[in-house]
């Protein structure tokens, strides 16, 4: 009975493993996914930092404290800058030790995307992609700098080879806007839908 409280969700349970194993660097990890989806963003950031004490070459606590810092930037532009710059330091580290990791090759260009390096960006993205030709959010993040660069027919082409991996309302808005600027409207207007059916009332169309 006592234990089933403990597994009642993930943030009791990995608080438990974390109390019980201090010397671990997995539980850690997990501790700091439960505290992240919780919103508790200083938690998290903390236990990350904790499992790179334990061992400073986790692939997954030190990509996750890159996101942690990623996420802040997107929330406080008033820090931005400071941010990014921390999530950058954090990915470079993490691809030093494995090049081929994808999470950090997408998600670093996604932080030149933000900071407005399209070609550094879109790099990435195609590295990441040729590494992973099954990984849809690169697909969706190449087309967002294909659209910014004004070739809109080559983003197209990238949202539909994201969407033919995963059912997306955000990736159908943004092909809808694709196609609306090819001024294929009818493709536009069907994209359009399937966002709305997707995404409901948040859809940003």
């Amino acid at each position: 009975y006592e234990r089933n409280k403990v597994w009642s969700d993930e943030l009791s349970l990995w608080q438990d493993a974390a109390e019980k194993s201090p010397q671990m660097s997995r539980p850690q990890v997990y501790l700091g996914n439960a505290l992240r989806a919780r919103g508790d963003y200083s938690g998290a950031k903390q236990a990350f930092e904790k499992a790179l004490t334990l061992d400073p070459e986790h692939r997954s606590a030190r990509t996750n404290l890159a996101n942690i810092y990623l996420e802040a930037a997107r929330r406080d532009s008033a820090r931005s800058s400071e941010y990014l710059q921390r999530a950058e330091q954090q990915y470079v580290r993490v691809l030093a030790l494995d090049p081929t990791y994808n999470e950090a090759l997408n998600n670093l260009g996604s932080l030149y995307l933000m900071r407005g390096d399209l070609a550094r960006a879109e790099e990435l993205f195609a590295n990441s992609l040729e590494r992973n030709p099954n990984f849809s959010d690169a697909y969706y993040n190449w087309g967002q700098v294909k659209a910014l660069r004004g070739d809109f027919a080559a983003a197209a082409q990238l949202f539909e080879r994201g969407l033919a991996l995963v059912d997306d309302g955000e990736m159908w808005y943004e092909l809808g806007n694709a196609r609306a600027q090819l001024n294929q409207l009818p493709e536009a207007a069907l994209a359009y839908r399937k966002a709305i059916e997707l995404s409901g009332n948040d859809s940003r169309s």
